[in-house]
């Protein structure tokens, strides 16, 4: 059958359109390929690019030669087909979810377009997917009649569409902030669904597929106007959020953020340090945290930061996320440590002036004692032990400065810890020697606490005998609070040996000792 095109004002329309349509879509495509996220990159594009391929093919089908409209019309389903698979892939990643992932799905997913793509490009040996004829309204062009499998295949579409309709709009709700234009914009791409209806019973709308121009439509609106709320949306989960431009300016907020900072509904295009002070300085802080009143109590917030970028189109999400209940415990717990740490002063002061009264006596006791007999003898190990209690003390007044959890790990330099703690240890005439240097991340006075009791105790012992005290327990107590653990090397022969395991470190080295 030969049908010819007639040239009129609506015939020029529909070519146009389609063709619009289908360069809109592929412009979308580029830019959707800047997107940081791989897999929803990657899901849009594949979107994009069928649908715009899909869309050229539409208007090919008006102005090709004869021959060719039938499978120029047959390859546009294949590829329609083909973009709802790139739609479910998209609305899979752009939501979170792992469908998308799954090899199960994946497998079933490639049958089913297989199976699906079989009965449309076999259609002219069964003719059950469509027929062609001549149809003179809204102008002359060949009619397609479509098929009971058309419909089946159509029920299927739409059916596993409206699954990534739903999962967008799920997102939408948990994303907390107003995102009804997104939301208009994923409606839109159903409503060419009706047009596809329609077309099949009433005259003068052309039987083709419409949905290319509902794509194209969601496409260059979330792309181009509301980019950043559409790329943003998958990270905020109903938390509150401040997003900012690349010089740090107030763009747009969610629900949450401006119910926790009421200020900020008339600062947009206002820097953030005019609008929100304290926030800025904390995004500079080790530990981000905001203090806000909420419904009569003090409240704490994480601020983390997020890139919202596309293509130069950048800009920053902070998200504050509610950290009370854990910042009110380490708050309280900072507390008992404070007070622990009065206490373990105040005792220790106690303790030091007992110790020294006690030393005085039996300093003026040894004055008048004959050296050599049993009463000599006894003031000396008295004085002895007076001195062990001394150092005792020392000892858990150093615990309780620095036994606690460490809650911030510096950068440091294990030499120069080294060489530090080797002046303040008692080693006699032990040497050391440091074969490497090394960055650790540690507490640097707890580090320090470390190796002067790692020190003290190897220099006070043997490979044959290891004698009681707290140097060695201390040891482990400061490995303990980093994290770390501290065991004596059994198979070590030529000394003592303490290898301490867990630590972050950069490069390979130990410190070693030397008998002088």
């Amino acid at each position: 059958m030969s049908v010819s095109l007639q040239t009129t004002v609506v015939a020029v329309a529909y070519v146009a359109g389609f063709a619009l349509t289908g360069l809109i879509a592929t412009a979308a495509a580029v830019r959707a390929s800047r997107i940081d996220d791989g897999e929803v990159r990657t899901g849009l594009v594949w979107l994009l690019a069928t649908t715009g391929v899909w869309s050229l093919l539409q208007a090919l089908f008006f102005v090709a030669p004869d021959p060719l409209r039938e499978p120029i019309y047959t390859l546009g389903l294949v590829l329609g087909f083909a973009a709802v698979g790139a739609w479910l892939y998209f609305a899979s990643a752009y939501t979170n979810r792992s469908y998308h992932r799954n090899p199960s799905v994946r497998r079933v997913g490639v049958a089913l377009f297989l199976v699906v793509t079989a009965a449309k490009i076999t259609n002219p040996i069964h003719r059950l997917y469509f027929t062609v004829g001549e149809e003179m309204t809204p102008f002359t062009h060949m009619a397609i009649e479509l098929g009971p499998l058309h419909w089946i295949v159509t029920g299927i579409s739409y059916s596993l569409a409206a699954t990534a309709v739903f999962a967008l709009f799920d997102m939408y709700v948990r994303a907390g902030y107003d995102v009804r234009p997104l939301g208009l914009l994923t409606a839109v791409v159903g409503l060419p669904a009706g047009l596809d209806v329609l077309s099949a019973t009433v005259p003068g709308i052309v039987s083709v597929s419409y949905a290319p121009i509902g794509v194209a439509a969601f496409a260059v609106t979330a792309l181009y106007v509301y980019e950043q709320r559409f790329l943003a949306a998958p990270k905020t989960d109903g938390e509150a959020v401040v997003f900012l431009d690349g010089d740090g300016q107030v763009r747009d907020y969610t629900v949450p953020a401006e119910r926790l900072f009421p200020g900020i509904a008339s600062a947009r295009g206002t820097a953030l340090v005019d609008v929100l002070p304290r926030v800025a300085a904390a995004t500079d802080d080790d530990e981000p945290i905001v203090e806000r009143r909420v419904d009569g109590e003090d409240r704490y917030y994480l601020v983390s930061e997020t890139s919202v970028q596309l293509g130069e189109s950048g800009g920053r999400a902070l998200v504050f996320s509610d950290v009370t209940s854990t910042e009110r415990r380490r708050r309280e717990l900072s507390r008992h440590n404070e007070q622990l740490e009065e206490l373990a002063s105040a005792l220790a002061h106690e303790f030091r002036n007992l110790i020294q009264i006690i030393d005085w006596r039996l300093a003026m006791a040894a004055d008048r004692t004959d050296s050599g007999t049993v009463a000599s003898d006894s003031i000396d190990a008295a004085t002895e032990a007076n001195e062990r209690i001394a150092d005792r003390v020392d000892d858990f007044t150093t615990l309780a400065q620095y036994g606690q959890t460490v809650d911030r790990l510096e950068s440091v330099e294990l030499r120069e810890a080294v060489t530090d703690a080797w002046w303040i240890a008692d080693t006699g005439e032990v040497e050391l020697e440091i074969a490497d240097d090394a960055t650790l991340e540690a507490d640097p006075g707890r580090l320090r606490e470390l190796l002067l009791n790692a020190f003290v105790f190897a220099c006070r012992n043997d490979a044959g005998t290891v004698k009681s005290g707290m140097k060695l327990p201390n040891a482990r107590a400061f490995a303990r609070v980093h994290g770390w653990s501290v065991r004596i090397d059994s198979d070590y022969q030529e000394g003592v040996r303490l290898v301490v395991s867990g630590v972050r470190i950069r490069s390979e080295n130990s410190p070693r000792l030397h008998g002088g």
